[in-house]
């Protein structure tokens, strides 16, 4: 069997779910190939528990250190493994009350198994006098009927330690001064799943790279090789194809200035797809959910398809801030939509834009009080509508577009 073909029958397995032949295949292709870095990465998809997991990881950092999907898996491993001991509930010591009655049912236990000992002896000794033959009962016979278990691994390898071990050692990776380094190129480079999470399904998180935004609430992204058309969850974004809605631009840019070219983390509700085909997930980049931070800043509304509606709740808290601040969409007057320079972040920090800021429109810290002018004043109050935060700073009480009057 070519290595290409054994590499492309370990995805399909792990794809299938047949993680045991997937194994098989993978450790068999590292017996002769111990530097495949691509059959490494796959491995960690095959193997259960988190001490194989980050080896599988480790040693593919250790073939090219500059793997970033290799670093991401470490490090989600890492927090979700952190996670897991955080919660493990801590033995609640025994107070001097609650001890007696255990040091009195273990009195009573001993007492009982003595005695129940001392019957069995005087059984087996009435026996062997009478049946002397029945004791010739053979410890190695006992032995042998119990069968014992083995993992279906190539006869070469049986774990992932022994293939460690028959590794070829790896050369220490070092930079020369005037001697640029050669970019790896892995075929086929897989994605970490989520296999180390607390969850009952294993295909719920995993890796893509956006290779375009549609709009607001839909992204094309690449997984496995593949391009997949990813649908927000739990969130609506106003129209930019056919009859265009307003803030449907701005959503898009701020959607296409949070995820495009970047690596994304998708995680699954309930449901694979919509009717039109579309994946149906959660994104993330640096840690945000990409779907609650458009909600939150007033580009996107919440909109319910049951049965996915893990995260309701705390969709719906950000877009009860964006209403109280009237943010976006919310705003009570028609507001001038962001330019192609908005970069949405969450409003606990500063707004960031690609040119200079005017002033902070990510949260509420100024009063008229910290205005000299109340030309200085109704510039930060126009720039914060300007970019979809409103009026966060509430310098317009009276809502009637003059910011800090009385400082004219």
């Amino acid at each position: 069997m070519k290595r290409s073909a054994a590499l492309k029958k370990a995805i399909a397995a792990i794809k299938a779910g047949d993680k045991e032949t997937a194994r098989d295949f993978l450790l068999a292709l590292l017996n002769e190939q111990p530097e495949n870095e691509a059959a490494w990465l796959w491995l960690t998809n095959a193997v259960d528990g988190y001490e194989q997991k980050v080896k599988c990881l480790e040693q593919v950092l250790a073939i090219n250190p500059a793997n970033e999907k290799a670093k991401q898996g470490l490090i989600f491993l890492q927090k979700k493994h952190d996670k897991a001991a955080r919660n493990t509930p801590a033995t609640k010591p025994l107070n001097n009350r609650s001890k007696f009655p255990l040091i009195a049912i273990s009195i009573i236990a001993i007492i009982c198994f003595i005695c129940c000992s001392v019957g069995v002896i005087g059984n087996i000794v009435s026996q062997t006098v009478s049946q002397p033959h029945t004791l010739a009962i053979s410890t190695t016979a006992i032995a042998t009927s119990i069968p014992t278990p083995s993992l279906a691994l190539p006869q070469e390898i049986r774990s992932i330690d022994a293939l460690q071990a028959t590794s070829l050692p790896l050369p220490t990776p070092h930079l020369e001064a005037a001697t640029p380094t050669p970019t790896r190129v892995v075929a086929d480079t897989p994605t970490v799943t989520s296999t180390p999470l607390p969850i009952s399904t294993p295909d719920i998180f995993q890796y893509a790279s956006v290779v375009r935004v549609i709009d607001g609430d839909t992204i094309e992204v690449m997984i496995d090789s593949v391009e997949y058309t990813v649908r927000y969850i739990l969130i609506d974004t106003p129209e930019t194809h056919g009859e265009v809605e307003p803030f449907g631009a701005a959503a898009a840019e701020a959607n296409r200035q949070l995820t495009e070219g970047k690596t994304v983390l998708l995680e699954k509700d309930v449901s694979e797809t919509d009717r039109y085909g579309r994946l149906l997930r959660y994104v993330y980049v640096d840690d945000m959910m990409v779907n609650e931070l458009l909600v939150q800043i007033g580009l996107a509304q919440v909109a319910t398809y049951p049965p996915d509606v893990k995260y309701l709740d705390r969709i719906l808290a950000a877009q009860n801030h964006a209403q109280d601040k009237e943010l976006g969409m919310w705003g009570t007057r028609p507001i001038r939509e962001p330019t192609a320079t908005f970069t949405p972040i969450p409003p606990a920090a500063p707004l960031r834009t690609e040119t200079n800021p005017v002033c902070n429109c990510g949260s509420n810290t100024y009063n008229c009080s910290d205005f000299s002018s109340h030309q200085s004043a109704q510039q930060c109050y126009e720039y914060c509508k300007s970019v979809g935060a409103g009026d966060v700073h509430d310098l317009d009480r009276d809502h009637d577009g003059d910011a800090c009057e009385a400082l004219h």
